[in-house]
């Protein structure tokens, strides 16, 4: 704009001087210029003509002749430019150096006269002296955006630069800006912001700077820089050794390749049992590593790391030390502990990195049943490659001391270490009076009295109860208190309580606490004693009474037993048919207890009797028992006056109460003189055999009756009923099921008799049976089980077993028979013998052990085949033979080696059932 004003104006005064005169004329000899900053430039301005024109003022006063020539610049400034004056009409503006301040519109200014002329230079100036500089190639992240910067320094007119930014040599344009004023001194720059990869490591790029300003050589109007940029991105580990596997005292080589940019720096570290990564010493900085007579402590992990400026990485690789465990150990912490202490044991094992079967146990040493026997008890026991396993024992007691061992095992062997634990006993002591058994009567109080000795504080102490059915009740229905000095035990009784009454626990002086007994709940106080009183007891009351006190963990239990009874009334003597009295106490409760009957005739013995009183025979309910003693006497020896004494004894045999009745006797009896007979005493099977039951003794024949019977177990069957003093009964062909059990009673008003008898039928073997184990048919080298089962009375006395071909005989007790490792010569028949003192009884059966052959060739020769064939029938005309014989000599000898019988029935004379 200000351009084209400068150009109206001088077009206006060039009319203006045409119209005035146009004889005279000023010159320049350049309208426009374009200088480089720095060079040195002039401009020459001259008139001419003026001497020819006619110089005149208004007045038309003579003026001089010669022209007046002058610089200026159309802004109010000084001029710029150094002005030289030739001959007084020409003048030379000097730009020495040009600068940038010398860029204006120059006006040449010259006066011929009263006349003017003027005409104009335009001075443009420029300034590219420097190359582009680009910043921030150098050290770019891979993945990371980034920012290059371009700029030129002294670059005039800074707004006509354009920045290029280009690739691949400066032939791919990449980004194009106008360049912007960066800082003074007319420096202007360009920035280019991308995100470089690590395929633009080492890759140019160029800044090229174009001035585009019209004048200036095309020589100078292009500059540009190439750089190389930097990429720096973090190691890779590209490849590294696999893991290792090395026997001890080998030598191994770790191997690690890494790349990035920087090239990276590799080293290794090792990591240590406790899992720290520690460096090597010596260190080793190189990709290759090696381990020469490589040790158990060598066995681990191994670190190759790879670092540069943009960061780091690690690969592990594992060699393992194939040896057997070392540095095994045991720690015990605490070494010495008392009862109720908690004991930690540790079992380690760290020199061994080889896996395989790799265990560790913790056991116990326990003693066996012989003395010099020993066996470990296994504790916990750790496979999972772990180096060290611990258990704790909380609360021991003195069965926990012993030796503990810790071993450690794989494939290549095992290490034990062993350690004593020692468990001393806590001094704690529970002292429980009375001492002894308590002997109590219904109703009556009773006090218990329990004191803790050897706590350092205060135990903590409970009663409990276990009852005479093995019952343990935590409950007990009575007062607890806690002793007092200033008081006697009975002072400070209370009266029985229900279960559900307070109870009081007097703690000390004037220090009353209540609480409440509810179903189950336990009598529990933190005390050094408890003292426990049962008030108005009963029989629910009997039974083991357990005070326990607890120090910390260790508890120590004493007891004693409370016995309740009652013995309310004398004996109740009866007199029943014939000549037996009856003597009955009602309401006795002794759980446990004997109970003596004496039957007395002044002075003279008649009989005694003791009974155990226990939880069937007493019932603990309010009701009436009855517990009797029977004495039967001679009808001819009948006392007039008799007395039964009963005393109620402890287990001892201590008289804790008698009581006795009198009766005057009359004269009756049941069945006496019962006896019952059998003929023969030892009966052969097949035999007969007779009973006869006879009783003689009764004075009161009324209501007699005579039953012979037989008893199997619960059951009895009835052979023979009569009115008479005399039955009998005959079996004929008896069997040995006929053995058992036979009785006879006789019965009247006043009572009845029984009597029994046992009957024993003898018999030889029979029914014998063989079985041979795994089978009939074995493989040579097998082992063979022969088993013989038989029914006899008495038993076999020996069984044996003989082979028939060349007589070998073995004999046994119970009928088991072991060939070991039969070979071909043990095929053949064999026969077993079952003996006992009436008879024998054999069986015959075949063994057949196949021989262990290769196949045999095709082709095989005739003889071959006959020679088996002839063989197989020789021995079947054999086998024949000789069963014949057998059967003749069963037949021949079944009853004989007859002798006396024992007192068993029969039995059976084999081994057990599938016995191999």
């Amino acid at each position: 704009m200000r351009d084209n004003m400068e150009l109206l104006f001088v077009l206006l005064w060039m009319f203006h001087l045409h119209t005035g005169a146009s004889a005279w004329s000023v010159h320049v000899d350049q309208r426009q210029a374009v200088l480089r900053s720095g060079d040195r430039h002039k401009v020459r301005c001259w008139a001419t003509g003026c001497g020819n024109h006619s110089n005149h003022d208004a007045g038309g006063n003579q003026l001089s002749d010669r022209a007046a020539v002058t610089w200026s610049i159309m802004e109010d400034r000084p001029m710029p430019a150094d002005l030289r004056v030739t001959g007084g009409q020409e003048v030379t503006a000097l730009f020495d150096p040009v600068t940038i301040q010398h860029e204006h519109t120059y006006i040449c200014r010259g006066r011929c006269g009263a006349q003017s002329r003027q005409l104009t230079t335009k001075i443009h100036v420029y300034s590219f002296p420097e190359d582009p500089v680009v910043q921030g190639h150098e050290l770019l992240e891979a993945g990371q955006e980034a920012t290059l910067h371009c700029a030129v320094n002294h670059l005039y007119p800074g707004e006509l630069a354009t920045f290029h930014w280009l690739r691949g040599g400066g032939h791919v344009p990449l980004h194009s800006q106008s360049g912007e004023a960066v800082g003074g001194d007319n420096t202007v720059g360009s920035s280019y912001t991308f995100t470089p990869g690590r395929e633009d490591a080492g890759s140019d790029v160029t800044c090229r700077v174009t001035l585009d300003l019209e004048g200036v050589p095309a020589e100078e109007q292009t500059r540009e820089t190439t750089v190389t940029m930097t990429i720096k991105y973090s190691p890779e580990i590209v490849s590294i050794s696999e893991a290792v596997r090395v026997r001890v005292g080998s030598a191994v080589t770790l191997s690690c390749e890494a790349t990035g940019s920087p090239e990276p720096l590799v080293h290794w570290s090792f990591i240590d049992t406790a899992g720290w990564t520690v460096p090597l010493v010596p260190p080793v900085r190189t990709p290759d590593l090696t381990l020469g007579d490589v040790g158990v402590a060598q066995g681990g992990v191994y670190v190759c790391h790879a670092s540069n400026l943009a960061g780091n990485q690690s690969a592990n690789v594992t060699v393992t030390v194939l040896a057997p465990p070392v540095n095994t150990s045991l720690s015990v912490h605490p070494e010495e502990a008392m009862e109720g202490d908690s004991f930690t044991f540790t079992c380690q094992s760290s020199g061994s990195s080889s896996p395989e079967g790799w265990r560790l146990v913790l056991s116990r040493r326990i003693r066996g049943e012989k003395e010099e026997e020993e066996e470990s008890r296994q504790i916990m026991e750790a496979s999972d490659r772990s180096s060290s396993v611990s258990v704790t024992l909380s609360a021991v007691s003195m069965e926990d001391s012993g030796v503990y061992q810790c071993e450690a095992l794989n494939q290549y062997g095992s290490q034990l270490v062993t350690k004593n634990l020692y468990v001393k006993a806590h001094p704690l002591k529970v002292v429980v009076l009375p001492a002894t058994t308590t002997a109590s009567e219904m109703g009556s109080d009773v006090f218990l009295s329990c004191r803790a000795m050897g706590c350092p504080h205060s135990a903590t102490m409970s009663w409990s109860r276990v009852s005479h059915d093995g019952q343990t009740y935590s409950r007990t229905e009575g007062q607890v208190l806690a002793p007092d000095p200033s008081q006697r035990p009975e002072d400070s009784l209370a009266s029985s309580l229900a279960p559900e009454d307070p109870v009081s626990l007097s703690l000390g002086p004037g220090d009353p606490v209540e609480t409440t007994l509810g179903p189950g709940d336990p009598v529990s106080l933190s005390l050094g004693s408890v003292d426990l009183r049962l008030g108005l007891v009963d029989l629910s009351d009997g039974g083991i009474y357990v005070c326990q006190a607890q120090c910390g963990s260790v508890i120590r239990t004493n007891t004693t037993t409370v016995q309740v009874f009652s013995f309310p009334s004398d004996p109740v003597v009866t007199e029943t048919q014939g000549a037996l009295l009856r003597c009955a106490v009602n309401h006795v409760y002794a759980a446990n207890q004997l109970l003596r009957f004496q039957w007395l005739s002044g002075s003279r013995e008649l009989g005694s009797e003791v009974k155990q009183l226990t939880n069937q025979n007493v019932s603990y309910e309010p009701t009436n028992h009855n517990i009797s003693s029977e004495l039967t006497y001679s009808p001819d020896e009948r006392p007039e006056v008799v007395t039964c004494r009963v005393s109620l004894l402890t287990a001892g045999e201590e008289v804790w109460r008698v009581r006795e009745t009198n009766v005057t006797l009359s004269v009756h009896s049941p069945p006496v003189d019962m006896s019952l007979t059998v003929h023969p005493e030892e009966v052969m099977e097949g035999h007969s055999v007779t009973f006869t039951c006879h009783s003689s003794g009764s004075s009161s024949p009324e209501g007699r009756s005579l039953v012979l019977r037989r008893v199997r177990g619960e059951e009895s069957k009835q052979m023979k009923v009569s009115s008479s003093s005399s039955v009998s009964v005959t079996l004929s062909a008896v069997s040995m099921e006929d053995s058992g059990v036979y009785q006879c009673e006789a019965e009247n008003l006043y009572g009845s008799t029984l009597v029994t008898k046992t009957l024993y039928v003898k018999a030889p073997p029979r029914n014998t049976t063989v079985e041979v184990l795994p089978s009939t048919v074995v493989q040579e080298g097998q082992n063979v089980t022969v088993c013989c089962r038989s029914v006899s009375f008495p038993p076999p006395a020996v069984v044996m077993l003989r082979k028939l071909t060349n007589g070998t005989e073995l004999r046994s007790a119970d009928g088991t028979f072991l060939l070991v490792n039969v070979t071909a010569n043990d095929t053949g028949l064999y026969q077993v013998n079952v003996t006992n003192e009436l008879g024998f009884e054999t069986e015959v059966f075949t063994i057949s052990v196949m021989e262990r052959t290769t196949s045999r060739p095709p082709g095989g020769s005739l003889a071959s085949i006959l020679i088996p064939s002839v063989s197989v029938f020789v021995g079947l005309l054999c086998s024949a033979a000789v069963l014949e014989h057998m059967r003749r000599a069963k037949k021949k000898g079944f009853y004989q080696l007859a002798k006396p019988a024992s007192t068993a029935a029969s039995t059976d004379a084999s081994c057990d059932a599938s016995s191999a």
